[in-house]
């Protein structure tokens, strides 16, 4: 594992270099992470969210990354009491799921 990078704004998170056996879910994974934690609600900082995974990661798993993005922006979300949508708290994944 490699040493964690702090960033600014989506850019305010720590990078981490890591393997995985389901690299699917772990991109999800985070990437729900973040929208809760950065509160991600419209379109730009979502595309931002993306380009980051995608500028942080090996070309081999960007097809991964933008299949768990776009399933991230499909699933239904609940909406909070302040109207915006709410991320889910976790994700199940099994393996071979895609």
């Amino acid at each position: 594992m490699e040493e964690a990078k702090p960033g600014t704004g989506v850019r305010q998170s720590m990078t981490v270099t890591m393997d995985s056996q389901d690299p699917y879910c772990d991109f999800r994974a985070s990437m729900e992470e973040m929208v809760a934690a950065h509160e991600l609600w419209d379109w730009r900082c979502l595309q931002e969210l993306l380009h980051c995974y995608l500028r942080l990661n090996e070309e081999k798993q960007h097809k991964v990354i933008v299949l768990a993005f776009t399933d991230l922006l499909m699933q239904p979300m609940s909406r909070t009491k302040e109207g915006h949508p709410s991320a889910p708290r976790h994700l199940t994944c099994y393996p071979g799921e895609m």
